[in-house]
């Protein structure tokens, strides 16, 4: 961190810079629109990797990790809870836990690389996040040097920094996630909502903290809403396809009840 952190607000402050001195990128053409942000994000994910080769992380959860990967990745889905002495994070995770675990086989036990390994989904999902915040501030008539000013402060926030990439944790990706469902249930999108949702819930069972709201909301427009009905509906279906996707692979020699005992 001593290497890393502290020159965070010196990365801010000098893109804050170049990017006022060059205000016409920003404006009205359309071909370079973009560009500065491509690389704001760009330069915030390759710090965020720097990072993680840097930092050990909170080892109590980076070993978590990759004890649960390396089961994954060697008994599979069907064998997965068994197999773990302790595992109380719901299965569709555990994929990218597995996937990790064999990546980082191919690097001899170096510790930095396996760190950038784990913490790669989480260290994208926080760029991601910005980028959809920007976008959806642009289509909000927002001015675009607000929106880029706004996008740095996302990019560079010590917190999420520190969260992902130093601490090793995946709130990002449940932050992700929760932040599509949110923008698409403003826009009534439930065939896609309602499934991103129950994504979000087999990923982390904090998601479940959102679910008394978004089902108030859901009624709300149920009743007010015949039109959406039909959307409604179809998206809890398939939403009830994921779950049975996500979860049958590891119900094998499982009670019926294991995925409520495990999410108490």
């Amino acid at each position: 961190i001593g290497l890393g952190i502290p020159a965070e607000p010196l990365f801010r402050s000098s893109i804050i810079k170049i990017m006022s001195k060059n205000q016409s990128i920003i404006h009205d053409n359309k071909q370079n629109q973009y560009a500065p942000v491509v690389i704001i994000l760009l330069i915030a994910f390759l710090f965020r990797l720097f990072i993680s080769y840097r930092v050990t992380g909170y080892m109590v959860d980076v070993n978590c990790f990759n004890s649960w990967g390396y089961t994954m990745a060697s008994v599979g889905p069907a064998r997965f809870y068994q197999a773990t002495n302790f595992c109380d994070y719901p299965p569709l995770y555990t994929y990218i836990l597995g996937l990790n675990s064999l990546i980082a086989s191919l690097f001899d036990g170096n510790e930095g690389l396996t760190r950038i390994v784990f913490r790669f989904i989480p260290s994208l999902c926080d760029v991601l996040g910005c980028w959809i915040i920007y976008r959806t501030a642009l289509k909000r008539n927002i001015d675009k040097r607000f929106a880029l000013a706004f996008l740095i402060i996302m990019a560079f926030n010590p917190a999420t920094i520190l969260n992902s990439a130093a601490w090793g944790q995946m709130d990002s990706v449940l932050s992700l996630l929760i932040l599509i469902v949110a923008l698409l249930a403003i826009e009534s999108k439930w065939t896609i909502a309602l499934p991103v949702y129950m994504i979000s819930v087999l990923v982390k069972p904090q998601a479940l903290m959102l679910g008394p709201l978004g089902l108030a909301y859901i009624i709300i427009t149920w009743i007010r809403s015949r039109e959406q009905r039909k959307a409604i509906g179809l998206g809890t279906g398939i939403s009830i396809l994921i779950l049975l996707i996500g979860i049958i692979p590891f119900s094998i020699n499982q009670s019926w009840d294991w995925l409520i005992q495990l999410y108490s």
